[in-house]
């Protein structure tokens, strides 16, 4: 999803088809929300028409899609991005997050403040690990006001960092180990760190 990018290159080559185009995709991707949960899936299959991976989360292959709404009405000022954001700001607490802000302890690693991968369907836990990617809605929640979340979330991408030295790729959270001890220097969670300080 480059609808951020897209709306910018078609302002700046002064071309709406590549706003209106990315604009349709993001309308594509609302209208197949699960009508229960209000969330989508990972993996689309435009030929089947279908969800190949029903799995929803905060992470990678689905990182950007509510990153930027909020992005794209902070940046154009689309009311229609800012409405469809909070709504699915408000699925993702209800369905994914897991303790709550008075719950969570952040000097306590075994208890930590996280988002959950669930099935878009049922909204029932799909797997458990998180990946480095979902370090990226820490930066989401900041944008958004919700800060005393974000400080709690930012927590345990910081104590995932103190423990590796940088953040795995995929951790489990249920085994408490990582899964995959890659980092190819993603930004996501510099950026969520220099957007909280």
């Amino acid at each position: 999803l480059l609808i951020l990018e897209f709306k910018m290159l078609g302002r700046l080559v002064g071309d709406p088809i590549f706003e209106v185009v990315a604009e349709r995709a993001m309308d594509k991707l609302w209208e197949l929300r699960d009508s229960k949960t209000g969330l989508i899936g990972n993996v689309y299959n435009t030929k089947s028409r279908s969800w190949d991976d029903p799995m929803s989360g905060i992470g990678a292959g689905i990182d950007s899609y509510f990153e930027y709404l909020l992005k794209s009405f902070i940046l154009f000022g689309n009311e229609k991005d800012l409405s469809r954001f909070s709504d699915y700001y408000d699925n993702i607490v209800k369905y994914m997050r897991r303790f709550s802000v008075s719950d969570s302890n952040v000097s306590n690693f075994d208890n930590p403040f996280y988002f959950a991968n669930v099935n878009m369907n049922t909204g029932q836990l799909q797997n458990h690990w998180i990946d480095s990617l979902s370090a990226a809605f820490v930066g989401v929640q900041i944008l958004h006001g919700d800060l005393k979340a974000a400080i709690m979330h930012h927590a345990l991408f910081y104590g995932l960092w103190l423990k590796y030295d940088a953040l795995p790729e995929r951790y489990n959270w249920y085994l408490k180990k990582c899964e995959y001890a890659l980092y190819p220097l993603r930004p996501e969670f510099a950026e969520a760190t220099y957007l909280l300080f």
